[in-house]
């Protein structure tokens, strides 16, 4: 009887039961594109609307920056004085030595001059592909001020197969560090969204990160800031920039966490309204969490693994 007890109790912590590897994850639109506010700006005209077909290069929106805009005049100004004071300083014999000084300045301000225009003309907003807008602000409309990294639209490229039309779901998943090893490429896997009236939908690992994820820019719908379950606070823009992020866009966590992308072959369908405009509801970004097959590992083989992994990282190798 005893040993019958220890017997099961040894194929309990030592039998490797658990093949599934479970992360926090959303499913968004392959390809999905988000456009923000690269500077505080007033806008000037609205072309988006979500379900409009675009193409690359078309306009969504036209922004305007009265402070760029008197910078630009100003160093245009400031450039124009620097050539003609270079040229004066290089036909007289007495002030010719001061010619690079005055390059130098000269040289600085077509710089600032340089990047002040490439500024203004990032507040044309335009497509990087052919694709559907998915998003737009509602209440974004001419005239209204944005601030800088303000959201304006999102916009995913559509597939298509004859007549048929949709997006490719590609989810984003944040495991435990416990579970890196256990995760390989082109593991089968299913997306079960938190909305439980949503349908599954199964795909295949296509990468899985070696290094901590140390802002989860692919996925701030699981940020805590936004009701997510992973402790995350936003960064400052240098934080961000350090990071990889973009200004007021990254979320630091507090915790470890390794970045698993999965895709598939399933589509989103779309449908074409009476307007033409394709039918965007329901392809917003969708949270939840993955099941993955991983490899199968024993209760036992799980306490020392975690172990093991906080050692090393404790220790700094």
């Amino acid at each position: 009887m005893i040993g019958g007890v220890i017997l099961l109790i040894f194929a309990w912590l030592f039998f490797p039961w658990n093949a599934q590897v479970t992360a926090l994850a959303v499913l968004r639109a392959y390809g999905e594109t988000i456009f923000y506010a690269t500077t505080p700006a007033v806008i000037k005209a609205v072309h988006a609307r979500a379900g409009l077909s675009v193409r690359q290069g078309d306009v969504l929106y036209e922004l305007t920056s009265p402070k760029l805009e008197n910078e630009a005049r100003k160093l245009t100004a400031d450039l124009a004085a620097a050539d003609w004071r270079i040229n004066f300083l290089r036909v007289n014999r007495e002030t010719a030595a001061e010619a690079p000084l005055a390059e130098r300045e000269r040289a600085e301000i077509a710089k600032r001059l340089t990047e002040v225009k490439r500024q203004l003309a990032a507040l044309t907003v335009t497509s990087p592909f052919d694709g559907v807008i998915l998003e737009t602000e509602p209440d974004l409309a001419p005239g209204e001020w944005v601030r800088a990294s303000e959201k304006l639209a999102s916009v995913a490229p559509v597939r298509k197969d004859g007549s048929a039309s949709g997006l490719m779901p590609e989810v984003w998943g944040f495991m435990a560090e416990s579970n890196l090893l256990r995760v390989a490429q082109g593991s089968s896997a299913v997306f079960v969204p938190e909305d439980a009236g949503r349908s599954t939908v199964r795909q295949r690992t296509s990468s899985v990160d070696r290094a901590a994820t140390r802002q989860i820019g692919a996925a701030p719908e699981l940020a805590s800031t936004f009701g997510g379950p992973p402790a995350a606070s936003v960064t400052s823009d240098a934080a961000a920039r350090s990071l990889g992020g973009d200004a007021g866009r990254a979320y630091a966590l507090k915790d470890a966490v390794y970045r698993v992308r999965l895709t598939g072959k399933e589509v989103l369908s779309l449908t074409k309204t009476a307007s033409g405009d394709y039918d965007t509801a329901g392809t917003e970004v969708i949270r939840g969490h993955v099941v993955i097959d991983g490899e199968r590992e024993s209760l036992a083989g799980r306490w020392l693994r975690c172990a093991w992994a906080v050692l090393m990282r404790e220790s700094g190798f």
